[in-house]
């Protein structure tokens, strides 16, 4: 007897299994293709269903991650249900080539994360264009350089999406309701689109647009985004300048970056309930500076090393905790700052677990000031943990960090790369114990305000129902 003959249903047949016949079904969608070497299985539900797709997830970790999983957590709390997408990359490079680094199928958070659920489908790397050409026929965006170069960027989940779309064709009422990816400039921005227009369901983007670094000047990428139904800027100065670029500033929404104040009130203890201490942990008996990000030029962490290279003489009276993914060109630095006798700490993510994890949260709550010069980001959800700590901070003067920091009211700015500025900055906070305390009250006044994830909940429920409805 044929599958058929069964009076199976084509969804059956193609591996999609059916709950009951109420209103909340379930749909459990196998995803089994050689090219991708990869099981999937995606629950989805008719309430509500939201699709976030970023190009990495935990135990990838950057400020990226950091929303997607506090958006989705804010979701699940409010009954919503989320379904994160991402690569199995863990850095950068994994997102175009399997030389890369790539979390394991082992590894305990490889489908869930805090009762999330996480799907994650390796990058195409034999990827031929024929493909792709076929799965872009029929939408209104233009094939052009930009696309091509996103598709190099990766994750390349060409025919990953081509079966996905297919199979939500078939049964459009189990589609989701929108689509919400992340960042520039990796094709997670292309695929999304691709996805929203086929099945034809609201788009978002929130691109972390970093106006100051190289790689974003392509105004291709820019045109892209102009695409999607919503974007979410982190701040007014990303707004603008998306608007300058050519995107209507109606599709624009200006929604800041968040943070759990909670998490820093108390000090982590273990089961017996003794306090923990990253001092105690790390053998540090000096006041310390604090750097939380990935560790390279763009985010001023080279220059950090060399402004306490500079001042030697007078900063050995400090210890300097860097914490986030490293690079050659920091680990080189490193060496050399060392040789002047300056006590540095240096963690990679590999010595945490998760995102908060108590050697984390207790840097933030014992270090004496927390610093991260970088010219590259789009707001620096790391200067929201500071001020939960009650911690002054040192940014990059530029119109982005102008408006996520007060020079001189919760903390300084300073020339990016300036390293005199840089080492000045952090000579007086230490020597002002006075103003550094309030500078940091007033930035954890500020984050009460301004950034709470309720608030990025709220907001941005409301920018996805509007396109909802």
């Amino acid at each position: 007897m044929n599958p058929g003959d069964r009076g199976e249903s084509p969804a059956c047949l193609a591996g999609l299994h059916y709950g009951s016949e109420n209103k909340e079904c379930n749909l459990e969608l196998d995803l089994n293709f050689s090219s991708i070497h990869q099981t999937m299985k995606m629950p989805l539900t008719n309430s509500f269903d939201i699709l976030y797709y970023t190009p990495r997830f935990y135990p990838a970790i950057s400020g990226a991650e950091f929303y997607i999983m506090n958006l989705a957590l804010q979701m699940q709390q409010n009954l919503k249900h989320a379904q994160i997408i991402c690569s199995t990359s863990v850095d950068f490079k994994g997102l175009r080539s399997p030389n890369g680094s790539h979390v394991d199928i082992s590894h305990p958070n490889y489908t869930t994360y805090k009762n999330l659920s996480v799907r994650r489908i390796s990058p195409e790397f034999n990827y031929k264009e024929p493909e792709f050409l076929q799965l872009i026929n029929g939408i209104d965006i233009p094939i052009c350089s930009s696309v091509f170069q996103m598709l190099k960027n990766g994750p390349n989940h060409t025919r990953f999406f081509t079966y996905l779309i297919q199979e939500f064709s078939r049964n459009p009422h189990v589609k989701p309701k929108l689509i919400h990816s992340t960042y520039l400039p990796y094709a997670t921005i292309l695929f999304a689109l691709i996805f929203s227009q086929k099945l034809q369901i609201p788009s978002v983007c929130t691109p972390f647009y970093h106006i100051y670094n190289p790689r974003y000047q392509d105004n291709s990428f820019i045109s892209l985004l102009g695409f999607y139904d919503r974007i979410l800027a982190c701040t007014e100065t990303e707004k603008q300048w998306l608007v300058k670029e050519g995107i209507s500033s109606d599709k624009i929404l200006t929604i800041p970056m968040g943070v759990n104040p909670k998490l820093y009130e108390s000090f982590p203890k273990t089961r017996s309930g003794k306090k923990k201490s990253f001092k105690q942990a790390f053998n540090i008996t000096k006041p310390f500076v604090l750097f939380c990000g990935n560790k390279n030029y763009e985010k001023g962490a080279i220059s950090v090393l060399k402004a306490a290279a500079s001042r030697s003489d007078k900063l050995k009276e400090l210890s300097f905790v860097f914490i986030g993914p490293s690079s050659a060109a920091f680990d080189s630095e490193l060496k050399k700052t060392r040789k002047y006798g300056i006590n540095i700490v240096n963690i990679t993510p590999d010595n945490l677990m998760g995102f908060y994890d108590w050697r984390k949260i207790s840097a933030f709550q014992e270090c004496s000031l927390y610093i991260m010069p970088s010219r590259s980001d789009a707001y620096g959800i790391s200067y929201l943990e500071a001020w939960a700590s009650k911690k002054p901070v040192i940014g990059a003067d530029t119109p982005v960090m102008r408006e996520v920091i007060r020079h001189k009211k919760d903390g300084l700015l300073v020339e990016f790369d300036n390293v005199v500025q840089i080492s000045n900055a952090i000579e007086f906070l230490l020597h002002n114990p006075q103003i550094s305390s309030e500078m940091g009250i007033l930035g954890h006044n500020k984050i009460q305000k301004h950034n709470l994830w309720e608030h990025v909940y709220e907001k941005t429920m409301h920018a996805y129902n509007q396109l909802i409805q």
